[in-house]
């Protein structure tokens, strides 16, 4: 049995006025995490990596830890983790630059 899904229900299956409305948000209806939110938090999250992985390595140094392995390990995930956020930062770039060269 075939299924027409514009007969679901509450999809209208015709266009009048009342279903071309523009959509508002209301400022007690906008978005939680917003991008800036989400990019700042993921600064905080590097950079805060970035101080344990200073910490274990200072511990490396004087003699607290004697097993290297978890300390090369929190290296290499503070280095992906900037690497990853260069990235995001590259592509936001791009991406405005796209847009600023779009004609008008």
């Amino acid at each position: 049995m075939r299924v027409n899904p514009l007969n679901q229900p509450g999809i209208p299956t015709q266009l009048n006025s009342e279903s071309l409305r523009p959509i508002s948000i209301a400022p007690s209806e906008k978005p939680e995490n917003t991008f800036v939110q989400m990019l700042r938090g993921s600064i905080h999250d590097v950079n805060q990596l970035q101080s344990e992985t200073d910490k274990a390595i200072e511990n490396l140094a004087i003699g607290n830890t004697k097993d290297i392995a978890p300390v090369m390990i929190k290296a290499e995930e503070a280095q992906i983790a900037f690497q990853f956020l260069i990235q995001v930062r590259n592509k936001a770039i791009e991406a405005y630059n796209e847009i600023m060269r779009m004609p008008v």
